[in-house]
């Protein structure tokens, strides 16, 4: 579609979403005059009549867009590189900068008009995510911020205000009459998903839109190299947030978010697991009705062979950042949060060894008189789930039991090989340590254990190999970590 097409469309649903509430609230109210008029009484019949008309109008009325920043704003003092690729992408598509660009911790860039009522007195804002940067190199992140800046040539952020404002008036209708179990429901239940489903691929057409326009700036192939970097960090995203970021920030110290992430993607079992689901998305992908953006599959082979200007420049995108390390750890520290920054080489003495130590010590008899070559007779047989102590106010069943049993099990183990003094390695997608040239995975062996996958004549070749199976596991006093 072109802009006027697209900008009609949406425009036509919007006047007829608010022509069908102010239809229906004014039929219910007519109902009620009627009522009075012709019969002389108001019952309760009338009353919720009254109620229907009064809250579908509430629910239509546009509301002021209160913008809250979404990370750190940057200005081009502090950036001065960055800004100077971003002003030269602005002046190839012939737009003006944004008035506010801001760093997220999120795999994703993109643009708005924020603020006003019903894009009315709104301004333009622009988000960079940091991991997405870490992921990129600058060729591929010109495609990206070029996909942007189309989004504002072709006028879409211009026309995003006004759909998703009349999404949020039909979805605030729905919830509204849902809770009153009001038959109204069916109606605008009908025309919403009539405007869901259309204005989802006016959407979806306006992001092959943008990816033509950022090929031609930077060329398709560099395009469809950053769409493949995207889509295998978003894979990975939640897992690196759940097992690598929560730790560290529940620790009260904020780690390089992007550094990091480039960390855990490079892992090999992360990479294969990655790889593998690219290769099934180029394979199978296809975009559903209710889907905003075109399926990867499709928006590569969508971009053809369009050539851009541009020379191929592989330096990671981050190159472009003044002092790296300050901005990727910045992220986190907005909204009144106070942290501390932390590199992850020191996170297993500031987080992991103390997070060890804190469940041992909540079970300070659990291990008494135990040697690390226990630990699979232990666990297997129950003596250390029986012996476990619940947390206070708790009743776990007996497979959460085990589960905690095998989580301390893996702590002290930790602690005790800390003690005997392997180093541990513990980058994001790491977790080994190593001793007098030997290494090893704890997390791994336990995982092997606990799913019985290691039969006990291995356990106690390991503990022979790696002279650990006499090592108590009984832990006396904190120990200092060393990565």
């Amino acid at each position: 579609m072109s802009l006027t097409t697209r900008a009609l469309v949406a425009i036509c649903l919007m006047i007829g979403f608010y022509l069908l509430a102010i239809s229906v609230s004014g039929g219910l109210l007519w109902l009620v005059y009627a009522q009075y008029a012709y019969f002389g009484r108001i019952n309760r019949l009338s009353l919720a009549g009254i109620a229907g008309a009064f809250l579908i109008l509430w629910s239509i009325m546009p509301r002021w867009d209160r913008f809250s920043p979404p990370g750190p704003r940057i200005e081009p003092s502090q950036h001065p590189t960055l800004f100077a690729v971003l002003n030269e992408i602005a002046a190839a598509m012939g737009q003006p900068m944004p008035r506010d660009i801001f760093l997220i911790p999120d795999v994703n860039a993109w643009v708005a008009q924020r603020g006003g009522l019903m894009g009315l007195a709104s301004h333009r804002v622009m988000a960079l995510g940091m991991p997405l940067m870490a992921l990129l190199n600058v060729s591929q992140f010109r495609g990206v911020i070029a996909h942007e800046f189309g989004h504002y040539h072709g006028g879409d952020t211009k026309l995003g205000p006004w759909i998703y404002k009349t999404r949020s008036a039909i979805a605030r209708t729905l919830t509204e009459l849902e809770r009153r179990n009001s038959w109204l429901i069916i109606l605008f239940r009908w025309y919403g998903d009539l405007f869901l489903k259309i204005t989802l691929s006016i959407s979806r057409n306006q992001e092959y839109a943008a990816d033509r326009i950022a090929a031609q700036y930077a060329g398709a192939q560099a395009m469809a190299d950053g769409l493949k970097r995207i889509h295998c960090g978003g894979f990975a995203w939640q897992s690196y947030l759940m097992t690598e970021i929560r730790p560290v920030l529940s620790h009260g110290f904020s780690p390089p978010l992007g550094n990091g992430f480039r960390l855990f993607l490079e892992n090999s079992d992360v990479d294969k697991a990655v790889q593998e689901d690219l290769k099934k998305e180029l394979r199978e992908g296809k975009s559903d009705v209710l889907d905003s953006h075109p399926s990867l599959a499709e928006r590569i082979a969508a971009l053809g062979s369009a050539g851009g200007s541009q020379p191929e420049d592989t330096r990671p995108a981050t190159e472009l950042l003044n002092d790296f390390f300050s901005v990727d750890t910045s992220l986190f520290l907005t909204n009144g949060v106070t942290l501390s920054p932390l590199g992850w080489d020191q996170v297993t003495q500031q987080v992991w060894a103390p997070s060890w130590q804190a469940q041992v010590n909540a079970q300070p008899e659990l291990f008494q008189n135990m040697k690390v070559a226990d630990l699979v007779h232990q666990l297997w047989s129950g003596k250390l789930r029986q012996r476990l102590k619940n947390p206070p106010g708790t009743w776990p069943t007996t497979e959460e039991r085990e589960h905690m049993a095998n989580m301390v099990a893996t702590s002290a183990l930790n602690l005790t090989l800390l003690r005997d003094g392997w180093v541990f390695h513990m980058l994001p997608g790491e977790c080994y340590c190593i001793k007098n040239g030997k290494r090893l995975q704890p997390l791994q062996l336990m995982s092997e254990i606990a799913g019985r996958k290691m039969s006990l004549q291995q356990w106690e070749e390991i503990c022979s190999t790696n002279a650990m199976g006499e090592l108590s596991l009984q832990q006396e006093k904190a120990i200092a970590a060393s990565s």
